[in-house]
Order: structure tokens, then C-alpha cells, then sequence
């Protein structure tokens, strides 16, 4: 296993057990969030947040 294909899996795992947000899991896997939420997807994690909404919340913080 690769070392992207090693930290893809394990911040998959975080994100699963609420340890990490999709976007901290995409930056240290070195990713795009449109990439991680595609690839948690994969593994049948469901998430409530569509890419339009958190680039809005991205929006309204900055």
C-alpha cells in the first residue's frame, strides 16, 4: 500500500468516528474536498453536506 492509499484509509476511519472533517481529511491526504467526499462515498459513507453548501460555508467564513 501506498503512502496516499495509507492516509486515504485512515482519514477515511477518522471521518467515519467523527475525528476529523472532510476538509481536514482531504488537506492531509493531499486532495481536493470534491475528491475525499467522492472517495468516502466509495465506502458508503453518507454525508448531510453537499459540496454547494460547504463552499457556501467556506464563503461565509472567509
Amino acid at each position: 500500500m501506498g503512502r496516499k492509499q495509507f492516509l486515504l484509509k485512515k482519514y477515511i476511519e477518522s471521518y467515519r468516528d467523527g475525528k476529523c472533517s472532510i476538509d481536514k481529511a482531504a488537506e492531509e491526504v493531499g486532495i481536493t474536498v470534491n475528491e475525499m467526499m467522492k472517495e468516502v462515498s466509495k465506502v458508503g459513507i453518507k454525508s448531510d453536506e453537499t459540496l454547494k453548501e460547504y463552499k457556501k460555508g467556506l464563503r461565509l467564513l472567509g
